[in-house]
């Protein structure tokens, strides 16, 4: 079988190299901001890259005999096969027409190049790996997925940094912020909403509302626009669906699951809320059994698809954490899922459930320490409590209470909040309606 060479343009290459020595300076700048020393197949062609960006960064002009007295002191010149070969290619005219069209067709070659290095090494784990698919899967997707990131640079200059750091700034003060709201004033003034790499707690004792504080920001921030995701292992979407449609419509929500259905009027009431709410950003994956290599596979999947924020309900349901005890398993989870907001670069916000000890007390950071490294991976933990459960006292029957415990950017604070048990949901008390 004959060896299939991997794709390349050596014309092309030398053409560019050839127009960076004769060429202005400005079209020199436009290549080296385009390709890198890696995008070039050949190495000696690399070298000469390399040499040519550095010169041109430091402001030095960009001619054969620069460049050859250049390479001689660093040693490289017999590399590239002298200056013979460097005067060789302006005797054989190798100038590039279209600059921008060379330098794109070189680094698309680079990356089919990396696609068949990548794939090749994808190949060899699928045929060496024992046990479950999904840790496969998972590199695969991480392999694919950071080819866009070929050759990017990952140092970020203060001057850039600071640039972002104005707009943003200046955001703020003409009253925009980009920053995902909750919906709940307290909270949403205190983070400022949320945006960027974090992960987000979300934690309580079983009962209490975890998947309901959930959903209510989810019914929240697709109403305003925002695309979101959400994996349920727990709970499946009929019943994800039934709690929106409670919400939305004011139905109790045991009318949605059982008895005689709901009336006339209240039929007429979903009818309007499915018309509206199908139209909102939100979408559902509610497999359960998942590993965390085929969660992380899945969040890329649908933070491809635009998701802004994605949703994790819950911790104890995701299985394929490294370890031996139950904690070290679950830290192994929070590590990888910590890992993959940054990956993202969006919020990634985890249910995790609270051990019973200290019943009817409520529950505090420490509490979190038997659940896996979440106290100290989380960039944000809200730990919820109601006193019904525990009191069954009428005058408890509204009340909830979410204690921000954690806010690595922020402030704390114990924010209270309306609990609606009919439609399952948390609300603004009723004093803060209208607040910002």
């Amino acid at each position: 079988m004959k060896e299939l060479l991997p794709p390349q343009n050596i014309d092309y290459e030398r053409s560019i190299i050839c127009n960076a020595l004769i060429g202005d300076m400005q079209t020199i700048e436009n290549a080296v901001d385009a390709i890198l020393p890696e995008h070039f197949y050949r190495t000696a062609h690399q070298v000469i890259w390399g040499a040519i960006t550095e010169m041109v960064k430091a402001g030095t002009k960009v001619e054969l005999v620069s460049l050859a007295t250049k390479l001689r002191d660093a040693g490289q010149l017999s590399q590239v096969g002298g200056a013979v070969e460097l005067t060789k290619m302006l005797d054989e005219h190798y100038v590039a027409a279209d600059p921008v069209h060379v330098c794109r067709t070189i680094k698309n070659l680079s990356t089919m190049r990396e696609l068949i290095q990548r794939s090749n090494a994808i190949m060899h784990r699928a045929f060496n790996h024992q046990g479950d698919y999904s840790g496969v899967l998972d590199f695969a997707s991480e392999q694919i997925q950071s080819i866009d990131a070929c050759g990017k640079t990952q140092f970020h200059s203060m001057e850039d940094l600071m640039f972002a750091a104005h707009e943003r700034y200046a955001a703020l003060m003409g009253g925009r912020n980009d920053g995902i709201r909750t919906g709940f004033f307290e909270l949403d003034t205190l983070t400022g909403g949320l945006s960027g790499s974090l992960l987000i707690i979300i934690a309580a004792r079983p009962g209490i509302g975890k998947t309901a504080l959930m959903l209510s920001m989810a019914r929240n921030m697709a109403k305003a626009g925002v695309k979101v995701g959400i994996f349920s292992l727990e709970m499946d979407k009929e019943s994800l669906v039934d709690r929106i449609i409670a919400m939305e419509t004011g139905i109790n929500s045991m009318k949605l699951r059982s008895g005689n259905g709901p009336n006339t009027e209240e039929w007429r009431q979903i009818t309007d809320c499915e018309a509206r709410a199908s139209r909102w950003p939100i979408r559902i994956d509610d497999t359960g059994g998942l590993t965390v290599q085929e969660l992380r596979r899945r969040c890329r999947a649908i933070a491809k698809a635009g998701a802004q924020i994605i949703f994790i309900d819950q911790l104890s349901k995701i299985n394929g954490g490294e370890g031996r005890s139950e904690y070290e398993k679950r830290s192994s989870v929070v590590n990888q899922l910590a890992e993959l907001k940054k990956e993202l670069r969006l919020p990634v916000v985890l249910l995790a459930q609270i051990n019973r000890m200290g019943e009817p007390e409520p529950p505090m950071m420490s509490h979190l320490k038997s659940t896996g490294s979440l106290e100290e991976d989380a960039d944000i933990v809200l730990i919820g409590h109601r006193r019904f459960p525990y009191t069954k006292e009428q005058g408890d029957a509204n009340h909830a209470r979410w204690d921000l415990a954690k806010h690595r950017n922020g402030s704390t604070r114990v924010m209270d909040l309306w609990w609606e048990p009919r439609l399952t949901q948390f609300q603004n008390l009723p004093q803060s309606e209208g607040q910002a």
